[in-house]
């Protein structure tokens, strides 16, 4: 399943055969789906674009300019595409920071049960991931190439989400509240245009107030100042935060940030 792309310059003898490029996706929930196993590039310098090197030889050489900078900067491509089918999908699936399929409960801990010791548990989770479709594929790669990332709100509410589930509650609060922070500001840009009044607060829940009074169609999240104060204790105290905390800060950040933050779809116009 899958056949290489044809490339310029590149003849179908280069390429091995034998070679996979796209296999079906073996996972719950991913019927029919299929997963790219290699990715190819074709390389284009503009002559406006001044590329530096890493190897002088290669200054005056523009194959090697280009692949110079192809090498620099790959990651961050990969990064980049990491980001937007995170947003799409919701999931976590940031490599940096990976949650681990299987686990042990009670590591180094025996227990006497029905006349025997034993170890703890393994638990092992079955990944359901969510497919992209083709369109929105080609979609997110269109913003990778233009290099422009997902909204910033999004990208909050993802990481609040994943540091979650790996129970980094410090860290969940403090992205849940900044994603709050970033959907109001933009809400209260839009409002400031379309009556003419300027809002001088500041904070999160003063900014919030702002709104309800100038904003028709905003509604406070009821559990808004909980998140204030929560944030307010991690920041200045380092507050162990619990996991209903952190839990109601989720919550929030994916409902304001699907309300009334940017787009998260790649089609959509993102200004």
């Amino acid at each position: 399943m899958g056949r290489h792309p044809d490339l310029a310059g590149v003849p179908d003898t280069a390429w091995d055969r034998d070679a996979r490029w796209a296999i079906a996706y073996a996972a719950v929930n991913a019927d029919h789906a299929i997963m790219l196993h290699r990715v190819g590039l074709q390389l284009r310098e503009k002559d406006e674009v001044a590329v530096p090197t890493r190897f002088p030889p290669h200054r005056d050489v523009p194959f090697g300019r280009i692949t110079d900078h192809a090498m620099d900067n790959i990651q961050h491509w990969f990064a980049l595409l990491e980001d937007w089918a995170s947003v799409v999908t919701g999931e976590d699936i940031n490599h940096r920071q990976p949650r681990y399929d299987t686990a042990v409960s009670g590591p180094g801990l025996r227990v006497w049960r029905n006349g025997e010791w034993r170890t703890g548990n393994l638990h092992i989770t079955t990944p359901a991931p969510k497919a992209l479709s083709a369109d929105l594929l080609r979609a997110i790669l269109d913003r990778v190439a233009e290099g422009t990332p997902p909204p910033v709100e999004h990208q909050l509410w993802r990481d609040s989400y994943a540091a979650y589930l790996r129970a980094d509650f410090r860290k969940s609060i403090l992205d849940a509240a900044t994603c709050v922070e970033v959907c109001l500001i933009h809400r209260i840009e839009a409002a400031e245009q379309r009556t003419g009044s300027r809002c001088k607060d500041t904070g999160m829940q003063r900014r919030s107030g702002w709104l309800q009074k100038h904003d028709p169609d905003y509604t406070e999240p009821t559990e808004l100042k909980r998140l204030a104060r929560c944030r307010n204790k991690v920041v200045h105290a380092g507050a162990v935060v619990p996991y209903d905390d952190a839990r109601v800060a989720v919550d929030i950040a994916f409902a304001l940030a699907t309300k009334y933050g940017r787009p998260r779809d790649p089609r959509a116009d993102l200004n």
